[in-house]
């Protein structure tokens, strides 16, 4: 295996090992003769320009011996080179086409052409090839139509997308319809005002050669346009070629095509025309710029302000979706301690200026989303107020989001109408008028503050939970004052009464738990809010945004205020649970079955001896 791998060990200069440095191509009416100077790093082989099929030479020498050629399996003849320089000659007649092309195996560096009574396309001035070149013999007018009438020459389609919006863009592509097997180098002429970009093709004059390998099927390109008010299309006369013509408008212009009936309009839901023209068929587009109407040039669809209070410092991003017709400069008005962290317009950086608390930004025409974030050096305070925002021309659809971090007591907030609101503290109201009220029901076992106070912790559990404790102490009570009741209803009884005991107790508990452990539950509804976000929404202001309030202190005033209701209610339970016990044993804790008292065997009545 070890000698294996070294017989068979690549060279170091694989894959390539060959290089071209020079190719001569002399063409006649004689035949054609191919001399190639190549370089060899190592033993390998180098393909000739083909493939066999369209031309085989009839002669083949390397160094002006006998050539050793193999014709593989992509239709190319290899030509085995030893290391070092060597020169390759090929001769052979031209084929029977008056125009033929041909796949350069390894391109050259260098090309250098001579034909006689034949023109060459893909060979530039410079000696720089294209992957293929194309042979035309050069015929009189009669003649060469007559040989593309006999000839079946390959055919494709021409497509051109004109993209005309602040520039005019043409993508053009090239694409073969019949079948693959033949290089092929085609002429397409340019537009009037036209340029290409694509450095890879060549250029002649106003012609452009677009070649395609034997196995390639599509090739692609972008040119520009100059600027102008009438875009004329002519469809070529005689190509070996079809075209056809996209239109996609830019919303800064207005096109009118006339001269012929667009085969699509419509393409996604988008206006987009599309062209299928005969040969010499003429498409004239008119390009005008709709005039400027009186109003506005920039809208602000939404604007978002979400703000994340800090220990020492407070972080806001803002958000806006904005449409321009014209683009131009926006500015946007922050506080004068922000610090602007990152500004983006689609998700890109940006540059921007700051003018003092002014931050100006240019727009381009179309829609577009702006993120700024921006950085205060203010800690969270008891009252906590949004930074002020201004916003040039105004906008629509305002939303400001202020976080309440998980350390803060929610206690009071306040701002647009359309905002959250917080109800406990009516509930708190709700729960001491209850208390108040409960004192006057007769044989009220608890008196009005301990009623307030024991409303007030469990507001943090459901209603119906705070419903079953207080109606506990009122079945306690009359239970106390129930007349005698028969066995069996006096156990059932007093089994409801220890069940509803033990939902009391794990009721009271989950209260202690809420209290101390979870987060309060200030009952925060609307817009959308929770305990942790704070939404307000406007539907359009003329420049400011909304600066809502936030009234916090830290959550270990509430977690004190819950330990001292839990020590009270600790201290409470000692003192009802034994009232609890009293009431459940008047009248008897728990009635037995009475036993059954066996009755005393009746005395016989004694005998009376008859007197005989």
């Amino acid at each position: 295996k070890q000698l294996h791998d070294r017989l068979v060990k690549p060279a170091t200069c694989e894959p390539s090992c060959a290089l071209v440095q020079r190719l001569e191509l002399d063409v006649s009416p004689r035949g054609l003769q191919l001399r190639v100077e190549a370089h060899a790093a190592a033993v390998t082989s180098v393909r000739l320009p083909g493939p066999a099929a369209s031309w085989t030479p009839a002669q083949l020498t390397c160094d002006q011996e006998p050539a050793v050629v193999v014709l593989q399996d992509d239709g190319f003849l290899h030509v085995r080179l030893t290391p070092g320089q060597h020169v390759l000659e090929a001769k052979g007649p031209l084929p029977p086409s008056d125009a033929f092309a041909l796949a350069l195996g390894d391109a050259p560096q260098r090309a250098v052409v001579h034909a006689d009574g034949f023109a060459i396309d893909g060979v530039r001035a410079d000696g720089q090839v294209s992957d293929s070149i194309q042979v035309r013999r050069l015929l009189p007018a009669e003649e060469h139509e007559r040989a593309e009438s006999e000839a079946l020459a390959p055919w494709l389609v021409l497509h051109r997308d004109f993209e005309l919006g602040t520039s005019l863009l043409v993508h053009s592509s090239l694409e073969r319809v019949s079948p693959s097997g033949t290089p092929i180098l085609v002429r397409v002429p340019l537009l009037a005002g036209e340029s290409i970009t694509d450095s890879s093709l060549e250029v002649e004059g106003n012609v452009v050669n677009v070649g395609l390998g034997r196995d390639d099927s599509k090739v692609e390109w972008s040119s520009n346009l100059s600027p102008r008010d009438l875009l004329t299309l002519r469809a070529a006369d005689g190509a070996r070629y079809s075209e056809v013509w996209t239109l996609h408008c830019g919303a800064i212009w207005h096109c009118d095509a006339t001269g012929l009936a667009p085969i699509v309009h419509v393409v996604d839901n988008r206006w987009e025309p599309q062209f299928r023209p005969w040969p010499s068929e003429t498409l004239n587009i008119a390009l005008q710029r709709p005039r400027a109407t009186a109003g506005q040039s920039v809208t602000i669809d939404s604007a978002q302000l979400v703000v994340t209070p800090g220990v020492r410092s407070r972080a806001s991003l803002l958000t806006l979706h904005i449409r321009t017709s014209r683009g131009g400069l926006q500015s946007v008005t922050l506080p004068k301690s922000a610090r602007v962290l990152s500004f983006k317009i689609e998700d890109q950086e940006r540059p921007y200026r700051r003018d003092r608390d002014a931050l100006q930004f240019t727009l381009n025409p179309g829609s577009q989303t702006v993120t700024v974030s921006f950085q205060e050096p203010i800690g969270i305070a008891t009252v906590e107020h949004a930074p002020a925002v201004r916003v040039q021309g105004g906008a629509a659809n305002v939303s400001v989001t202020l976080s309440v971090p998980p350390d803060r007591w929610l206690l009071w907030t306040s701002g647009p109408a359309w905002g959250p609101a917080i109800l406990f503290w009516g509930q708190l109201a709700f729960v001491l008028l209850c208390a108040f009220v409960l004192t006057l029901l007769p044989g009220s076992p608890l008196r009005a503050w301990q009623w307030a106070l024991l409303g007030a912790g469990l507001t943090q559990v459901s209603a119906v939970v705070a419903l079953v404790v207080v109606g506990w102490f009122f079945a306690l009570h009359y239970r106390a004052a129930m007349p005698e009741q028969p066995r069996m209803r006096h156990n059932l009884i007093q089994l409801a009464l220890l069940a509803w005991t033990v939902v009391v107790m794990s009721a009271l508990y989950a209260a202690v738990r809420a209290g101390l452990i979870v987060q309060p539950d200030m009952q925060v509804v609307g817009a959308s809010s929770d305990a942790s976000s704070l939404q307000f929404f406007v539907d359009r202001v003329a420049a400011d945004l909304p600066v809502p309030t936030l009234i916090s202190v830290p959550i270990w005033a509430w977690r004190v205020l819950m330990l001292l209701w839990s020590l009270w209610l600790a201290s409470s339970c000692v003192r009802w649970f034994p009232w609890a016990l009293r009431c459940l044993r008047t009248g008897g804790g728990w009635k037995s079955k009475p036993k059954k008292v066996e009755a005393a065997p009746k005395a016989s009545a004694p005998s009376v001896t008859q007197p005989q």
